[in-house]
Order: C-alpha cells, then structure tokens, then sequence
C-alpha cells in the first residue's frame, strides 16, 4: 500500500528554488495549519483518491492517521506504517515481513500532512482561491518549475474554525487528480511506543532491514 502511494506521488519531486511573492493571507492561513499540526497530536480517519480523467475511473484508498508533530502511525487495510523521528517500519499483514528504512523528508511528506503541507510552504508560491468557503479557507500552491513536474496546482481546504487540513487537491496537467481528504480530527495523546515497531507483538515476522 505504501507502494501505491509513493508510485501516485512521484510526481511531486521537485527542486527548491527561488519562490515568486505569496499572498500575505494566504501564508498566513497555511503558517497556522502547520502550527496547529505542530503543538499537538491528533487522530483521523483519512483518504486518498486518484481520478483517472481518460477514463473517469477512480480508485480510493483509506485509513487511519495518528501524528505527533513528525511522528507518525498510519494504518491502511493491510499495511501499518510507523515512524518514530528517525525509523520507519512498514509492515503487511499479508506476507508477515515490516520492511525497516531511514526515509528523508520527501519520502515522509508522501504519508504525513505536517509534513506535505511544510514542503508546500517552503518550495511553492501561495495565493488565495477565488473561490472561498463559508468555514473553509482556500489556498493554491503554485510549482516554482512548473515544466519539471507533472502538477499546475496543489490546493489546501482547512477548518477556519481549528486550522486543521480537510483536503488537499493535487491537479495533474493531463486532467487527473490526487485528492486527499481528512476527517474527524480529534486531539489525542499518545506514547511514544505508538510510533516504533514491537516485533514481539507480530510473531514469526520476517525483517527486511533496507537501513
């Protein structure tokens, strides 16, 4: 699973260049989405759909997602994935084996939205939507090389009321989609044992040590 979404986010790789000027609010918006993900752990149910414009198909994804600032557990059907800050183990189910790395930051942005939505705010241009919502803010982020990436616009919905994400759209030149969508968000503390594997809790599981 954790293939699928790596394989639907490859085009998101980008370099980080010089931004043209944001929009004061819009920064703002997405400053305080960022410090709100920061300054406490949360809970969520989540999804991930990409629409295939060509053939108007679909495929969807969905899980569960428990951050702490950086650290993450993310459960989606088969597969968990945990993060501890520095490891990351990915275990299925289905073959008993957690494949065991140290991801850098692009590979972590794929999984958790504190991080997606960081990325964005350092390497993109940031506006305003024309269109607004009633208890959403709207914002665009706009590649710095457009012509090196797949994307002409990534767009961020989040809560006026919490500043917490609700969905991110990414919108591919070829007319398909990526849409991620974040519901129930609840404040929650967890231990730090949340986020790193305990092999004893899997018996018999195969380690495929890839560090």
């Amino acid at each position: 699973m954790k293939k699928y979404i790596l394989i639907l986010l490859l085009p998101l790789l980008t370099l980080n260049v010089v931004r043209a000027t944001n929009n004061p609010e819009a920064d703002k918006i997405v400053k305080r989405v960022i410090a709100n993900l920061k300054k406490t752990s949360y809970k969520c149910t989540f999804s991930v759909v990409y629409y295939n414009e060509a053939d108007k198909s679909s495929q969807n994804k969905t899980g569960v997602l428990q951050i702490d600032n950086r650290l993450f557990r993310l459960v989606m059907q088969e597969i968990e994935t945990k993060y501890d800050g520095k490891t990351q183990w990915v275990y299925s189910s289905e073959n008993n084996e957690v494949t065991i790395t140290e991801p850098i930051q692009d590979e972590l942005k794929d999984l958790n939205p504190m991080v997606m939505i960081d990325y964005y705010v350092k390497t993109h241009r940031i506006s305003l939507d024309d269109k607004q919502e009633k208890n959403y803010d709207v914002v665009n982020f706009f590649p710095p090389n457009p012509k090196s990436v797949e994307y002409f616009k990534i767009t961020l919905k989040s809560s006026k009321s919490k500043s917490l994400p609700k969905q991110l759209v990414i919108w591919q030149r070829n007319g398909d989609k990526i849409v991620f969508n974040w519901e129930n968000i609840e404040e929650m503390s967890f231990d730090k044992n949340t986020f790193v594997f305990n092999k004893i809790e899997y018996p018999n599981v195969y380690e495929n040590d890839m560090r």
